[in-house]
């Protein structure tokens, strides 16, 4: 649902915080057009974004730089950045440069926000966060490893085992939320750290992997605190391990 005038006030309050104390600015499309902003029906334009989404976004935002510490270590990890929606088959897609997230019916959840988050701040990295976390749990990406393993048909049907992904991303430990297809470092880091401020939210994740007799070893755990990832990601926020840039 668009914006409507009587929500526009709360909406407009939630972008200029967001911008003010975050360093996030929404892409407004809503509000009254013409040169001279006639309060009339005909000039009202509600626009893609709906007063619920703005709220998930300043949630996620605001869980994330709680998450790290405070508004301002989320803007040096960040970067001042621009969200929009537009119409995309993706929930959300990431840059050094900001977020786009959908304007479709799928909309978006705090899960989403704070993962594309995740991704530009391994973006501004040069993607060097998600080369560290894959060295630090002890993997490796080789896509020809991947063909061989494919071919000798040692992968799963649904591809979530090590290496059977499309990027022969071989991922040690335990992932965050577990893994398919399109599982590599970067979606792996951006889990990780998703996890890290939704723990309760992960755990119900990967809980329905606690009885599967395939992925059981491989996918499930019972504390996210206890595994590699959170000790990475807890690392990060609190200056104990650092990733040069």
């Amino acid at each position: 649902m668009a914006i409507t005038r009587a929500d526009s006030q709360q909406a407009d309050q939630i972008a200029q915080g967001l911008a003010d104390i975050y360093g996030v600015t929404i892409q407004k499309d809503w509000g009254e057009q013409g040169a001279e902003a006639v309060p009339i029906p005909d000039t009202w334009a509600g626009g893609e974004w709906s007063l619920d989404e703005l709220q998930i976004l300043q949630k996620g935002v605001a869980d994330l730089a709680r998450a790290m510490g405070s508004p301002d270590r989320f803007t040096e990890n960040i970067g001042r950045i621009n969200i929009s929606q537009v119409e995309m088959k993706h929930r959300g897609l990431a840059s050094v440069h900001g977020i786009k997230f959908t304007a479709s019916s799928i909309s978006i959840d705090t899960w989403t926000v704070v993962h594309e988050l995740a991704h530009v701040w391994d973006a501004n990295s040069g993607w060097r966060l998600s080369k560290a976390l894959e060295f630090y749990t002890g993997g490796y990406t080789n896509w020809v490893a991947m063909l061989v393993k494919k071919g000798r048909g040692n992968c799963d049907e649904s591809r979530r085992r090590p290496g059977c992904n499309r990027s022969g991303y071989f991922y040690g430990g335990v992932p965050p939320a577990g893994s398919d297809q399109n599982f590599n470092r970067r979606e792996d880091f951006a889990e990780s750290v998703t996890s890290y401020v939704y723990p309760a939210e992960v755990q119900r994740r990967v809980d329905r992997f606690k009885e599967d007799d395939e992925y059981q070893g491989l996918l499930y755990y019972a504390d996210y605190t206890q595994t590699q990832r959170w000790a990475f990601v807890d690392g990060l926020v609190k200056g104990t391990i650092e990733v040069s840039r």
